[in-house]
C-alpha cells in the first residue's frame, strides 16, 4: 500500500492554489461599503408618502376618555 502523504500534500497545495487565487485584489479602490439588501429592497414611494400621511393622522389625533374628555397623548404611560 502507497504512503497517503503525497495525495494529501497535492490536496494542501491544490486547495493553497485556489485560495491564492480566489482571494480579492487590494490594490482596488474599496466598494461601497452599503449594503443594498435584495430580500427587503426600499418600498415604493407612494407607501413611504401614505406612512407619513398616516402617522401625521395619528399624531394630530385627539384621545378621548370613555366621559368624552380630550386628554393629551402625553399622558399614557410609556
Amino acid at each position: 500500500m502507497k504512503s497517503p502523504w503525497p495525495i494529501a500534500l497535492l490536496l494542501v497545495a491544490l486547495a493553497a492554489l485556489i485560495y491564492g487565487l480566489t482571494l480579492p485584489n487590494s490594490n482596488l479602490p474599496a466598494v461601497r461599503t452599503e449594503k443594498i439588501s435584495s430580500r427587503h429592497p426600499s418600498p415604493p414611494a407612494d407607501l413611504i408618502s401614505l406612512n407619513q400621511s398616516t402617522g401625521q393622522n395619528i399624531a394630530q389625533s385627539l384621545l378621548y376618555r370613555m366621559d368624552d374628555r380630550v386628554v393629551p397623548w402625553s399622558s399614557l404611560a410609556k
